[in-house]
């Protein structure tokens, strides 16, 4: 099974390994900031999608509209759909998405049980990261993971 990942940062994707989205997951495909944007790219990303075999994909959920886009065009060229999963984007007060774009703060070591807990899960805090994704992985539950197209983070 492949699983591609959309926006999400690299310390944050053993979690859909193993116990995560998949039960025997291979590889990972980071894709970078603007690749899957509406009309920029989208029937190569499809094509290279098929391509490598990328059978599940997770972003964040203001790339949903695309997603139908994208579909669309795998029908229309015969290929295989990959399983999707969006997340909640995570915004600032003012409602912007956190990013490079938006100037936003880099995560830090320690941010990784806050950015477990704002997908849903109740991580606990004093582990160390190695630890720490090991419990995301035995305790991952795509069901808990808020149905909102984005939710404000909290000041870091």
């Amino acid at each position: 099974m492949v699983l591609g990942i959309v926006g999400l940062t690299a310390a944050l994707a053993p979690m859909f390994q193993g116990g995560g989205l998949t039960a025997n997951a291979t590889y990972v495909r980071l894709l970078g900031y603007g690749a899957a944007e509406p009309g920029v790219g989208l029937s190569a990303l499809a094509v290279d999608d098929a391509a490598q075999g990328i059978t599940d994909v997770v972003r964040g959920a203001d790339l949903l509209d695309s997603t139908a886009r994208q579909i669309y065009l795998q029908r229309l060229l015969g290929l295989a759909t990959p399983r999707y999963l969006h997340v909640p984007v995570a915004t600032n007060a003012a409602g912007e998405k956190l990013s490079k774009q938006t100037r936003a703060a880099d995560a830090a070591e320690g941010d990784l049980a806050r950015a477990l807990e704002f997908l849903g899960m109740n991580a606990a805090h004093g582990y160390s990261p190695r630890e720490l994704l090991g419990w995301a992985i035995q305790n991952w539950d795509v069901a808990r993971i808020p149905r909102k197209r984005a939710l404000i983070a909290g000041p870091y």
